[in-house]
């Protein structure tokens, strides 16, 4: 495979490493089980179809995260994992543009019992002037609480919580059009002989953190 229409990448990671700043990949209709990092300025992911070209990361991991300035997502689909897309930047390098258009992530959930871990459909981490358009987010489960737990004096732990979009640290983040539902808390844990049982987590359609 070169990454030509004849001769197609079998991953979007390989086409990412393949492609130069500013290059455009067209991802065909399928399944791509895997996590990708879009780290290359001026990248513009398009899919074939909505429903046709799926991204699902491992258990744990997140479907696309982007670390570079004014990348662009459109027409496809995520599913499973714990974070859905990712813009991800620092706080001495925020990220700056970019577009997520015709997008829908869904089916996110913490499996990792007891972990604390936030479940969030799409995360906007110091940014400034990224776009979201036409986007939803749906079926989102935050992860169980222990049972029993030594961090917890033996009581049961909290459930994790579960967020569809959280705007964290943002400047002049656009989005329209986009839908948000099926979010649900992590449950506490359950009762036991010797504690009672753990506070459900926390369920948000939007968070907004320092923005």
């Amino acid at each position: 495979q070169d990454g030509t229409p004849g001769h197609p990448f079998d991953t979007i990671a390989k086409g990412v490493s393949d492609a130069e700043p500013d290059y455009f990949i067209y991802v065909l209709d399928g399944l791509y089980e895997e996590a990708v990092v879009l780290d290359k300025e001026g990248l513009s992911i398009i899919g074939q179809s909505l429903d046709g070209a799926v991204v699902e990361p491992p258990e744990g991991d997140t479907a696309l995260r982007v670390t570079a300035n004014n990348v662009s997502i459109e027409r496809l689909t995520t599913q499973g994992g714990l974070v859905g897309i990712h813009w991800q930047g620092l706080p001495a390098g925020i990220i700056e543009g970019g577009a997520l258009t015709n997008v829908t992530i869904n089916d996110l959930s913490d499996s990792e019992i007891g972990s604390g871990n936030l479940t969030v459909g799409l995360w906007l981490q110091y940014v400034a002037g990224v776009t979201v358009d036409d986007v939803v987010v749906d079926q989102l489960t935050g992860g169980k609480g222990y049972s029993t737990h030594f961090y917890y004096d033996g009581a049961c732990g909290p459930g994790s919580e579960a967020q569809g979009i959280r705007v964290d640290t943002c400047q002049e983040v656009e989005i329209t059009n986009s839908i948000v539902s099926g979010v649900t808390a992590g449950s506490g844990g359950n009762t036991t002989e010797n504690s009672s049982g753990g506070l459900g987590g926390a369920a948000a359609g939007i968070v907004l953190v320092n923005t």
